[in-house]
């Protein structure tokens, strides 16, 4: 391997003895540049492994590089539907459709923002917490 990157210690990494990355040079899997990138990709579309490295990568989302043919943004979108796949009638989701956790208390503008729920309780509690927000800000000018 040449140039900057240096795999951690214990790194997990699938090893596919035929893969079509084995023995080439793995800073194309790991480059910023997106010639480089759109190569790894085009190795990775003849490798017969491809969806076996694709799904560890999808399972692990701190991975970065090109894993399967696919960059870190294109797993991230996987898991989305993934996730909103998943979801059951009647379950409470996000803006992308993943179901929110059962520990997440709804009702609350943080709820809102912070896991983008959008159901009636924690649309209400968001917009009155603008419409305080809004009051305070007029008062503070009108005082001013």
């Amino acid at each position: 391997m040449s140039g900057y990157l240096a795999l951690p210690v214990g790194w997990d990494a699938p090893d596919f003895p035929d893969a079509a990355c084995k023995g080439a040079d793995t800073d194309l899997w790991f480059s910023m540049n997106h010639a480089d990138q759109r190569a790894a990709k085009a190795a990775c579309g003849t490798c017969p492994h491809r969806v076996d490295c694709a799904e560890w990568a999808i399972a692990r989302p701190g991975e970065w590089g090109i894993w399967g043919g696919l960059n870190g943004n294109d797993r991230a979108q996987i898991r989305i539907s993934r996730a909103a796949a998943a979801a059951k009638p009647g379950d409470i989701v996000d803006r992308h459709g993943r179901p929110i956790p059962a520990h997440v208390k709804h009702g609350s503008p943080s709820t809102y923002a912070n896991w983008a729920c959008r159901c009636q309780a924690c649309t209400v509690a968001a917009a009155e917490a603008k419409r305080a927000y809004l009051e305070r800000a007029n008062d503070t000018e009108d005082a001013a």
